[in-house]
């Protein structure tokens, strides 16, 4: 018992009565307050003690589980076993802790125990919720991505069980807002344990109509290269149609993305942006094209209509990848066993070894490659993978990895709701993102750092200032091709050549509406850019342009990166007054929403929002890396969208 809960108790059994005018013995009252005092205190002991015999068990048994998740031998029947021990230990300390909260008035215990029943009764609830789903995945044997029944039993529990995954996760996070006796690192895990029943809970909403379960589904597959950035990840260098029907999957096609389009009816295909045709020269938009514009749904709905035209086919929904997305499955998997050539690939050697095998064997070399990841992937599961396989679709779907589409509405505005689906938003306060469109006909962007500068200065009376830099180093290696020419004739003849290269990057930035420009860098036409050769670009014009789309003002232009150079583009505009939002008498709230590009692996970001005069911060959210009066700094640099929300006053 704490120093301050024996003070407490002091202090309750010093009090003094007295009753009207009448004095009573003050010995046989304190007499009796010391013999309830001490009984009390007894039995809330016996209680205590059971208490933390009950979480030691349960914080031991929680542990032995986690290293049986960390052993790749580890039998389903002993993961069963082990969450079938925590579950009963966790109604010992329910029980425990229920009890112990009817002394909850007491001072020296008061609101030590708050929020406990919530995570004892969360945690409970969602472990009782997916025990029958790990227990029914660990009695099969075989691929279950090829058995309908498995996954029509799992999508029926995880059904009947969603409202309580819900609960189960608003229960955690109510009572790690309530409990005083939580360390940092505890907060943590509860968090992430109320995530996952949450991130469960959503996915099974979309389970049914994207597995088919009322009839066949069949969906296009754009595999892009990030190596060759587009807005919505990268060219589009591979497309797989798959089919799926009552939760099996029945088929995936391989289509070379350049046999796809059909050629000899190039009037029927849409014309191609401006954009696109100025700096590549392409007339129409075909589907090694489609990932130009930077919002997914938009693109998926394009890629749906090119390869209806090219195929007579129609699709009921589109899915985005693209080689990183492989290699975090990779990872995952520890290994990649390639059965038909009975060959194991390591993790750091899979991008290698995809670049090597495409240079030999050409495009379609990675249909094999995707086979074996879903073979792998669709076998027995080891107990070890149970929290990591969910771990990976959250990341994947966060950093947007994998982007879905649908066009089942209802489906959709779950995916969109959810963040999973590459779209633009609509959001109130502030709003930024950029995005970059590799048009040197190179593989350049995996040698490509960038880092972003934003500072806000706030305004209550006029209007909000905002100054953005962008730097990009080009790490190419000192045999890359030159800037001279936007095409490169000679620019190597394998992967790996290619990937060393000038930099022609046509970017994208999206601010909010109303936002008004103030000053901007020029970018020069160079004398050999396409536009410029064979185009009707004069060498030396401004590429800068504006435009509006999403709800967004927009600012676009080409930017070169030569080899081991570096680029710098700075920009001043005026934020419109509706960024800050009033939410009481001289109180506001601004808010910035920042979305990342799908395929960008390297990006930092520097955030630093100030002020207004004579206003002081209320919150700031989340937690800035740097706080300098009235001045904050973040250091943003994950692969998600970010949000950063100051509330302050005057």
């Amino acid at each position: 018992m704490a120093i301050r809960d024996l003070r407490y108790l002091h202090e309750f059994m010093s009090v003094s009565f007295k009753f009207g005018e009448s004095t009573v013995d003050k010995r046989w009252i304190a007499t009796g307050l010391i013999v309830l005092s001490l009984a009390t205190l007894v039995v809330i002991s016996v209680w205590l003690l059971s208490v933390r015999n009950s979480a030691s068990s349960l914080q031991t048994s929680i542990e032995e589980s986690q290293q049986l998740l960390l052993d790749p031998d580890a039998e389903w029947s002993d993961l069963s076993e082990r969450l079938d021990k925590i579950l009963q230990q966790s109604y010992s300390l329910q029980s425990d802790i229920n009890l112990l909260g009817n002394f909850s008035w007491t001072p020296f215990l008061g609101s030590s125990l708050e929020g406990a029943e919530n995570i004892i009764e969360g945690s409970v609830l969602g472990l009782e919720s997916l025990l029958p789903v790990l227990d029914r995945v660990g009695e099969f044997e075989g691929s279950i991505l090829r058995n309908g029944h498995l996954i029509q039993d799992i999508l029926t529990t995880l059904e009947e069980n969603r409202s309580d995954l819900y609960y189960a996760a608003d229960q955690i996070d109510l009572g790690t807002e309530d409990f005083e006796l939580i360390e940092n690192s505890q907060l943590l895990q509860l968090g992430q344990i109320a995530d996952a029943f949450r991130f469960i809970a959503d996915f099974s909403l979309i389970l049914p109509e994207a597995l088919g379960m009322e009839g066949l589904k069949r969906y296009l597959v754009l595999g892009q290269t990030a190596d060759e950035v587009r807005p919505v990840g990268g060219y589009v260098s591979t497309i797989w149609v798959l089919t799926v029907h009552q939760g099996e999957l029945v088929q995936i096609d391989y289509r070379d993305t350049v046999a796809v389009d059909d050629l000899n009816n190039m009037n029927l295909y849409p014309a191609a942006p401006m954009g696109l045709r100025q700096h590549m020269q392409t007339c129409c938009l075909l589907m090694r094209d489609v990932s130009w514009e930077p919002d997914f749904p938009s693109v998926a709905r394009m890629a749906e209509e090119i390869y209806y035209l090219g195929q007579g086919e129609r699709v009921d929904g589109v899915i985005a990848v693209n080689q990183w997305t492989l290699q975090a499955i990779v990872d995952f998997l520890g290994e990649l066993y390639v059965a038909d050539e009975d060959l194991l690939i390591q993790p750091q050697d899979f991008q290698a070894f995809l670049q090597e095998r495409t240079d030999e064997e050409g495009r379609g070399y990675s249909q094999l490659l995707l086979d074996s990841i879903i073979d792998q992937l669709g076998s027995g599961l080891p107990a070890s993978d149970v929290r990591g396989i969910a771990e990976l679709a959250q990341d994947m779907l966060a950093s947007k990895l994998v982007m879905l589409y649908f066009d089942d509405d209802a489906t959709q505005e779950v995916v969109e709701s959810k963040g999973w689906a590459g779209a633009i938003t609509d959001v109130d306060g502030d709003y930024l993102s950029v995005f970059d469109s590799n048009v040197g006909w190179s593989k350049v962007d995996g040698n490509i750092a960038r880092r972003w500068v934003y500072e806000v200065a706030l305004e209550i009376e006029g209007a909000p200032k905002a100054s953005l830099t962008l730097d990009y180093l080009n790490q190419s290696g000192p045999n890359a091709t030159g800037c001279d020419e936007q095409w490169m004739a000679s620019r190597g003849a394998t992967y790996e050549a290619i990937t060393h290269a000038c930099y022609w990057n046509y970017f994208r930035i999206y601010v909010p509406r109303d936002s008004r420009f103030v000053y901007t860098d020029p970018m020069p036409l160079p004398e050999g850019a396409i536009h410029a050769v064979q185009g009707s670009g004069i060498p030396g014009e401004d590429t800068l342009n504006k435009f509006a789309k999403y709800s967004k003002v927009g600012i676009g232009g080409l930017m070169v990166v030569p080899a081991a150079g570096s680029y710098t583009a700075r920009f001043l505009y005026q934020l419109p007054p509706e960024v800050i939002i009033p939410i009481s008498e001289n109180r506001y709230l601004y808010r910035l929403t920042m979305q990342s590009q799908p395929g960008v692996m390297q990006v930092d970001k520097q955030i630093t929002i100030n002020l207004p005069d004579g206003h002081r911060v209320v919150r700031w959210y989340p937690e800035p890396s740097v706080v300098a009066g009235d001045s904050a700094t973040w250091i943003v640099n994950h692969l998600q969208d970010a949000r950063i929300e100051v509330e302050f006053e005057q």
